[in-house]
């Protein structure tokens, strides 16, 4: 099958795409199922894979306002004020209480109902990348209640939309769990006909694996089991919008298109692992994580057959051979709106080879420092330089230097 790529497009509140998790049946009975045979191992890819997680690309999310200071008592401009900064540190549910008592206070002022539309949206959108069917009933609360307070924020409505489409494109589907997964899917499929626990014991061996690299436990640490969503492929594109070279897509949940279990069972390996990656990125890194750390990394982790592993690396090199790669500020967004086909493989391709690079040359630590540093405010340079003592930007010299050769 071919790498896919996915464009998420950033909203200007910072949402994400995620999960909606309404639709559960109890699963039905289950026969003897066969096991994962040993000659199905993943093929090697055409060229570097291609999917995309939330968080990959943002525009700033506008600023909070003050408002006027006519005819506003200063206790609540000074609890605006308030909200307002527990908004830039992050103190989400803080910031809608304060702003929720300004609005409440009083009723006229624009401003602050304006501010607190933007802070329920950012609520809502984390709750939502948290997973979990209550999470996602409160994220779709937040938004509607957010997108009634600023209906001329087109984002927020957009968002909301996208929420919504995703929960319908679960109706009717059954529910399965594991220790650390809801998979949900079609129950009159054939082809998922017996074999549900196949895919959940691939799914448990690949956590399992990633705890140990990320260091993290995701689902102990207290968010909901990570939902796994398969469709039939024209369901895929339709509950995503996304075009119909997509291989995948993390949002909050993760969601396949997946069309014969029995002929696509190698690639389904790759594409689950690859986006239980994302999941363990945006736990560690939360969404500032760049898309060369984040694309880069998911594609070292995708495969662990050596040899389809140095295939895949191979593609990747001739991907880039001889071009002129770009500056690693220009990855940090989404590596799908790097722009032609062209330039999408060899941004993919660049992420692959430089993550590999930098845990070749500087420890195989160093990738997951990266993450991790994306949550305080020096970011992945300044973990890397902290953890080798050399600029990453002087690493990502060395590394286009280290392909000439």
């Amino acid at each position: 099958m071919k790498p896919a790529v996915v464009a998420v497009a950033g909203l200007s509140i910072a949402l994400g795409m995620s999960i909606a998790l309404l639709f559960r049946e109890p699963a039905r009975k289950r026969g003897p199922e066969p096991g994962w045979t040993a000659a199905a191992r993943p093929e090697p890819a055409a060229g570097p894979s291609r999917r995309t997680a939330i968080g990959a690309e943002r525009a700033e999310p506008p600023r909070a306002a003050e408002p006027s200071a006519r005819g506003v008592d200063p206790l609540w401009a000074q609890k605006n004020r308030d909200g307002i900064r527990a908004l830039e540190r992050g103190e989400l549910a803080q910031a809608v209480r304060l702003f929720e008592e300004c609005a409440a206070a009083v009723p006229h002022e624009r401003v602050f109902q304006h501010n607190l539309a933007e802070a329920l949206a950012r609520l809502g959108s984390e709750e939502w990348d948290r997973g979990g069917t209550a999470g996602a009933q409160s994220a779709i609360a937040r938004l509607r209640r957010a997108s009634e307070l600023a209906p001329e924020r087109e984002d927020i409505a957009r968002r909301l939309a996208e929420m919504l489409a995703l929960r319908a494109s679960e109706e009717g589907h059954w529910t399965e769990s594991s220790g650390h997964f809801d998979l949900s899917y079609d129950g009159s499929r054939d082809d998922l006909a017996f074999r549900t626990a196949e895919i959940l014991d691939v799914l448990e061996g690949a956590y399992l694996d990633l705890t140990e690299h990320f260091g993290i436990d995701p689902v102990r640490g207290g968010r909901a089991r990570i939902r796994v969503v398969l469709y039939k492929r024209a369901g895929f594109h339709g509950a995503t919008g996304i075009g119909h070279w997509a291989g995948g897509l993390y949002d909050g949940s993760i969601r396949v298109p997946l069309e014969d279990l029995g002929q696509e069972r190698a690639q389904l390996r790759r594409v689950l692992r690859h986006e239980l990656v994302h999941a363990f990125v945006h736990e560690a890194g939360g969404r500032s994580v760049p898309g060369w750390l984040n694309e880069g990394l998911a594609q070292v982790l995708e495969d662990t057959d050596p040899a389809t592993q140095g295939r895949a690396r191979d593609a990747a090199r001739r991907r880039v051979l001889g071009a002129d790669l770009p500056a690693l500020e220009q990855l940090a967004g989404s590596l799908g709106s790097a722009g032609d086909e062209a330039a999408i493989g060899r941004a993919y391709a660049t992420a692959l080879l430089f993550v590999e690079f930098v845990a070749r040359e500087h420890g195989d630590r160093t990738p997951f420092a990266m993450v991790t540093g994306c949550r305080g405010n020096g970011g992945p340079a300044t973990a890397f330089e902290r953890a080798t003592g050399i600029p990453l930007a002087a690493a990502y010299d060395d590394f286009r230097l280290s392909l000439a050769r």
